[in-house]
């Protein structure tokens, strides 16, 4: 909402953007998250190592390290899992996204 300078409120309202609008004006990137995860859910699970690595060096099971360690770890073993599914869906082939595109035109 924005006030006019006449003190009037203005609504505006935003369209709402189809799954397909959205590939054609990104040119399919969304199907690459995958691709994008995949570093990251790496950078990701060695930091959880190295955390939960120095917790227990010091024998300090159940401090804030530690529980910081492994929910590193745990959320990197997540991204990569999820980024291993998405890359083993059959939907996300180049030949399934070039349908979809040629259905769209």
């Amino acid at each position: 909402m924005e006030k006019s300078p006449k003190g009037e409120v203005v609504v505006t309202t935003v369209p709402l953007v189809s799954e397909v609008q959205l590939m054609a004006a990104t040119g399919g990137a969304e199907l690459s998250c995958y691709r994008c995860i995949i570093p990251f859910a790496v950078v990701v699970f060695i930091a959880g190592i190295v955390a939960t690595a120095v917790a227990y060096s010091f024998n300090s099971h159940g401090s804030i390290i530690s529980i910081f360690g492994l929910v590193l770890l745990s959320s990197g073993l997540l991204l990569l899992a999820s980024s291993a599914l998405c890359w083993k869906d059959p939907t996300l082939t180049a030949a399934a996204v070039n349908r979809l595109y040629l259905t769209v035109l």
